[in-house]
């Protein structure tokens, strides 16, 4: 069974088999603690920590550097969101540096 992280301010998972975290931080703090195999992304988390608003797409940078420093990173990616330019611009991403 593949481990899953649900990363999203608002919606819930369809069952229990998802490990969920709603913020920017929360994700960071799970990917550094366990390895995931799928990762669900929303974009707009509604995190405004630090003075600015922290997205998915900030995820999927940190995810870019963690491979890029030979980190392991998920392998599949899916979208939660409903922001159709968050959507593309993470998923243009995840095509150039992470798959």
């Amino acid at each position: 069974m593949n481990k899953t992280l649900w990363v999203d301010d608002i919606r819930n998972p369809p069952n229990s088999d998802f490990t969920v975290v709603r913020t920017y931080a929360d994700a960071i703090k799970q990917l550094e603690t366990d390895q995931y195999d799928v990762i669900w992304l929303d974009h707009d988390l509604g995190d405004f920590s630090n003075g600015r608003e922290y997205t998915g797409y900030d995820v999927v940078l940190w995810l870019c550097e963690r491979k890029r420093n030979g980190g392991v990173v998920p392998n599949l990616y899916n979208m939660l969101t409903s922001n159709p330019v968050g959507r593309t611009n993470m998923i243009r991403l995840i095509r150039r540096h992470l798959i």
